[in-house]
C-alpha cells in the first residue's frame, strides 16, 4: 500500500488484519480471506493469518528489523513462529 503521509495507509492495513485501535471500527462491509470473514475468525485463526498470510511492517521499518540478521531470516522466524514449521520449510 503506497500513499502520502496521513492518507490512511496504516489504518487501512490495520482494518484488513482486524487490528484497529479501540476507538475505530468498521461500519460496513467485511474483509474476506478464502471466503471467510476476518472478524469471524477465532483468535487462533487470526494469529495464523496475521503471521502466516500477511504481516504489517510499520512506518519505521528500520526500528523493527534487526540490522545484524538478514531480512529473509527474520521473515523465516515469523513463519516458524506462526505456522509451527521447521527452518528448512520456512526458507
Amino acid at each position: 500500500i503506497v500513499g502520502e503521509t496521513g492518507a490512511g495507509k496504516s489504518l487501512l492495513a490495520r482494518a484488513i488484519i482486524d487490528m484497529l485501535p479501540a476507538e475505530a471500527r468498521i461500519t460496513e462491509g467485511e474483509v474476506l480471506v478464502n471466503g471467510q470473514s476476518i472478524s469471524r475468525m477465532t483468535d487462533e485463526q487470526k494469529r495464523g493469518f496475521r503471521g502466516g498470510e500477511v504481516a504489517l511492517i510499520g512506518t519505521n521499518a528500520k526500528a523493527l528489523l534487526d540490522p545484524v540478521v538478514t531480512v529473509g531470516e527474520q521473515i523465516a522466524r515469523v513463519l516458524r513462529a506462526h505456522r509451527g514449521i521447521g527452518k528448512a520449510e520456512a526458507w
